[in-house]
């Protein structure tokens, strides 16, 4: 299960904050899935197979830092473990472009992320991270994330976007070490 980490609503929609929505939407152009809100459940989701192997992608209609209240629903939903998720989200720490991808760690201060960890009771899952760089203020971080990027930082990011995507399809596939290698390698890292 790939979850995409955002807020809900028009006004966030294009914010450095919600590319994880923007790469699970990804997934679903490329493979032709449709996202819809199960009744009485605070998530969209979208269901679909990739070369063979079944997954679902998942946004959770909550704000961001209440990620994690959807945990229980979804899961039972679709009938898999927390050992089966995968969060796309964003990061401050990597530069606009850049992508890592991870099998487990701290949420580093992302409170979607926290969110989640706290209703799994774990941190034991994996995460792909886009990056969005810093704001050159440190105190402006709420406003930055919030904000649309440039069109060079946008640019950026939709390479990024295309190469989370394409990492959460992997995963279907491939083991991560391996994909942390070519995400690892694509960013400059050797």
């Amino acid at each position: 299960m790939i979850i995409g980490l955002g807020n809900r609503g028009p006004q966030y929609t294009s914010t450095r904050h919600n590319v994880g929505f923007q790469a699970v939407d990804l997934i679903a152009a490329k493979l032709n899935l449709r996202f819809r809100k199960p009744l009485f459940k605070n998530f969209q989701i979208g269901k679909g197979s990739y070369k063979g192997r079944w997954f679902a992608i998942v946004k959770p209609m909550t704000f961001m830092n209440h990620s994690g209240e959807i945990l229980g629903a979804v899961l039972r939903y679709t009938r898999t473990s927390v050992k089966e998720i995968v969060v796309i989200c964003d990061t401050l720490d990597l530069p606009p472009g850049n992508c890592r991808i991870k099998r487990r760690g701290s949420s580093a201060g992302h409170k979607g992320l926290a969110s989640i960890a706290n209703v799994a009771e774990t941190e034991d899952f994996i995460r792909i991270y886009i990056g969005i760089g810093r704001p050159a203020e440190k105190d402006d971080i709420v406003r930055y994330v919030l904000s649309r990027p440039t069109d060079e930082e946008q640019r950026n990011l939709d390479q990024a976007l295309e190469k989370a995507a394409q990492a959460a399809l992997d995963l279907l596939q491939e083991p991560i070490e391996t994909i942390m290698s070519r995400l690892n390698k694509a960013n400059g890292r050797h």
